[in-house]
Order: C-alpha cells, then sequence, then structure tokens
C-alpha cells in the first residue's frame, strides 16, 4: 500500500500551473506515453529565469502531483537553479 504524505494530496486535488502554454519560449518532453508517465513542460524566460512556467502530465499520482511541486519550485529561478531541483527539493516543499 503506498501511502502519499499530505502535501503530494495537496498537490495532486489542486494542481499548480497544469495547462498547454501555445507561446512558449521553449518545450520539453520527457517519458514513453506508451508504457508509462510522460511529461510537457512548457516555459516563458526573461533575464534567464523562468518567469512562467507549466505542463501537461500523463502518469501515476505521483507523477502528476511532483510535477505540480516541481513547476512551483522552479518558477522565478535561473535556467541553472531550475535544472538543480532535485528529489530532496520536491521532498521538502
Amino acid at each position: 500500500m503506498i501511502i502519499y504524505s499530505e502535501k503530494v494530496i495537496e498537490h495532486f486535488m489542486c494542481l499548480q500551473n497544469a495547462q498547454s502554454m501555445p507561446d512558449a519560449d521553449a518545450e520539453g518532453n520527457y517519458g514513453d506515453p506508451s508504457c508509462g508517465d510522460y511529461l510537457t513542460i512548457y516555459l516563458k524566460v526573461k533575464d534567464n529565469r523562468v518567469e512562467e512556467i507549466s505542463y501537461l502530465v500523463f502518469g501515476c499520482c505521483a507523477s502528476i502531483a511532483t510535477s505540480s511541486m516541481m513547476s512551483v519550485l522552479a518558477k522565478g529561478k535561473t535556467f541553472g537553479e531550475a535544472l538543480n531541483i532535485t528529489e530532496e527539493d520536491i521532498f521538502r516543499l
């Protein structure tokens, strides 16, 4: 039995930044939709900072919640800071 933290449940039930972004400056994809989790991330960038971030995700409760959590952590960060977000950072959120 998997037990999720209250924070994971909160993000799963009330997703942050979950939407497409047709006018994004950058778009990235990760995963394999034919066999599991798949994530598309959209970014708007200003002065080398993540000004806006959104995503679409297909996967389990944990991947959906952590995508939301990652987007909250990345917003406002430089590219380097955003790329260095770790599992531990998400756990501490």
